[in-house]
């Protein structure tokens, strides 16, 4: 199974081994701390992939930053949250359609 994400310039096709969320959600900020890798995801759909910047427990949220500089507020209502181990950072493959 492949999946299709949006993005800025077009549509990022990504391979199964990312796609398929392998990660355990996190559900709240305390399993998070800032400088964490994240992946989030919304039905089953990766959306982005940040590093923690801020965190917000009382509302249940986060701040996290892409490789690209944008900044994004993260709530755990909205979106599956896994931890991205730095080893495993190289083992995801991108492909362009």
């Amino acid at each position: 199974m492949t999946s299709m994400i949006p993005t800025g310039s077009g549509t990022v096709e990504l391979a199964d081994a990312a796609a398929t969320g392998s990660h355990p959600a996190i559900e709240s900020c305390d399993g998070i701390r800032s400088g964490d890798r994240i992946e989030a995801r919304r039905g089953g759909v990766l959306y982005f992939s940040a590093r923690v910047t801020e965190l917000m427990p009382q509302f249940d949220l986060f701040w996290a930053t892409d490789d690209h500089g944008e900044r994004r507020i993260v709530e755990f209502q909205e979106y599956s949250v896994s931890l991205v181990h730095s080893s495993e950072l190289g083992e995801q493959l991108w492909e362009r359609p």
